[in-house]
């Protein structure tokens, strides 16, 4: 009887983890377990800071922060080493953190819509990371390091940032294997 009682409770466990993965969070005051979050989304909230309590989120993998008015990401963003989307546009983002590049397994990153102005070279080393969405900042190059992602960005999203026909030719250098959107600029002299 003790055995059935333990498998019981092991598959309602099972069932109840697997139920939160596929729950999304609008709100940080519903969260009751931090390790059952996997997705959050705090869109359109007016938000000025980082929320610091994502932090604790150990097993978040999506994360949406978008249409808020955060002017920077901390530090400690590295420790969040599940997350594997993260989707930061429309804030007023001016710089992103290095220990961005601790997020190892994010695929998908958009920060689109900022005042980007450049990225640390230590998101060259992010062997995961597949859409790189930087439209409309203020990017006028890529790190050289970037180069390390030729393998496995699939598409990154360079357009309406002040990038010149130099620019976008050295950046096709960099990055010769993904798909490139940038705004289409003339080579007039």
């Amino acid at each position: 009887m003790r055995k059935i009682l333990i498998f019981c409770l092991s598959v309602l466990c099972a069932a109840t983890v697997f139920a939160q993965r596929g729950r999304v969070y609008t709100s940080l005051e519903e969260i009751e377990i931090p390790d059952s979050v996997y997705s959050l989304k705090l869109k359109h909230k007016h938000l000025k800071e980082f929320p610091e309590a994502v932090l604790q989120l150990r097993n978040l993998e999506y994360l949406d922060l978008s249409w808020n008015k955060i002017h920077t990401i901390p530090k400690e963003i590295g420790a969040l080493a599940n997350l594997i989307s993260l989707n930061m546009n429309y804030n007023r983002l001016d710089s992103i953190p290095k220990e961005i590049a601790n997020l190892q397994k994010l695929t998908t990153l958009i920060l689109s819509r900022n005042r980007i102005l450049e990225l640390p070279d230590e998101m060259g080393g992010m062997a995961n990371l597949q859409t790189l969405n930087l439209l409309s900042n203020g990017i006028k190059k890529l790190p050289d390091n970037f180069k390390n992602l030729d393998n496995t960005l699939q598409l990154i999203d360079l357009r309406a940032n002040p990038l010149t026909y130099d620019d976008q030719l050295d950046i096709k250098d960099l990055l010769p294997s993904p798909k490139k959107k940038m705004t289409r600029v003339c080579n007039c002299q």
